[in-house]
């Protein structure tokens, strides 16, 4: 299974634009291997993997956001990645 780390839903009251995203994502990812499965994680509003050995490779979506900015789902999620990274 890969997990999708969604990045680009990361207001609670998504526009439309994010919330067609996820299943934009998904359907490209199907297409592109329909025997993969693929778990998406809305990481921007906090939904985020138990532990690394939930999938077997990530993938992060691109965002609106910088990598730079101090949200606290940012960091957190560079710190999943450098924990990753580690592994």
């Amino acid at each position: 299974m890969i997990g999708v780390l969604n990045a680009y839903r990361f207001e609670a009251d998504s526009p439309a634009y994010q919330l067609a995203y996820e299943p934009m994502c998904l359907n490209f990812l199907n297409r592109t291997d329909p025997n993969e499965t693929f778990k998406n994680y809305d990481f921007a509003l906090g939904e985020e993997p138990k532990s690394l050995a939930e999938c077997d490779a990530w993938i992060i979506t691109g965002s609106p956001k910088s990598a730079y900015d101090k949200d606290q789902w940012i960091l957190r999620l560079g710190s999943f990645i450098r924990e990753c990274h580690s592994q």
